[in-house]
C-alpha cells in the first residue's frame, strides 16, 4: 500500500505539472497575441475530492461540498480567492461573495454567460414543448436563484 500511495502522489505531481505547463503556455500565448482580455479560461472539475486519508483503493472519493476552480482572462481580476473551506477542505467556511452562500454550478454558468454578454436569466422553448432555462433554480433546499459571481471581475 505504501508503494501504491507513493505512485498515486507521483502521478498527481506529474499531472499537475502537465496542467500547469499547458495552461501557462496558453495564457502566455493569449497574452502575447492580445487575446487574453477577450478570452475567458475556466478550469474546474465536476467534484472536489475528499480530504484526509485515502480510501481503500488509495484514492479519493467525490466531494460535492467543496471544490476549486480557476478563471483567467476575459475581464477577470487576477490574484483573487473567493471563499474558503474549513481547515481540512471539507465544507465551505466563508462563501466570500455577495450571495453569502456556496457557489453552485448554476452560479458559475451565470458568471460565464454574464462575461459573454448573454442574458443568463433567459428561458427558451424546446422543440419538444418544454422550457430550457439557461441557469435553473438551485436545488439546495432553499431553491436559490443563481447569480453571477461578479467578484471575479471586480
Amino acid at each position: 500500500i505504501r508503494n501504491q500511495r507513493a505512485q498515486t502522489l507521483a502521478n498527481l505531481w506529474d499531472l499537475a505539472l502537465e496542467l500547469d505547463q499547458g495552461l501557462g503556455a496558453l495564457i502566455a500565448d493569449l497574452k502575447a497575441s492580445g487575446d487574453l482580455a477577450t478570452t475567458l479560461i475556466v478550469v474546474m472539475g465536476e467534484f472536489g475530492r475528499t480530504p484526509g486519508p485515502l480510501n481503500g483503493q488509495a484514492g479519493r472519493d467525490h466531494l460535492k461540498t467543496a471544490m476549486c476552480g480557476l478563471m483567467v482572462g476575459g475581464g477577470v481580476a487576477g490574484g483573487r480567492i473567493i471563499g474558503s473551506t474549513d481547515s481540512i477542505g471539507r465544507v465551505t467556511a466563508n462563501p466570500g461573495w455577495s450571495q453569502n452562500r456556496g457557489i453552485y454550478i448554476q452560479d458559475v454558468a451565470a458568471t460565464i454567460y454574464s462575461a459573454l454578454g448573454i442574458d443568463w436569466t433567459k428561458s427558451i422553448p424546446t422543440p419538444a414543448g418544454g422550457v430550457f432555462q439557461y441557469c435553473p433554480t438551485i436545488s439546495n433546499g432553499a431553491n436559490d436563484t443563481p447569480a453571477p459571481v461578479n467578484e471575479v471581475f471586480a
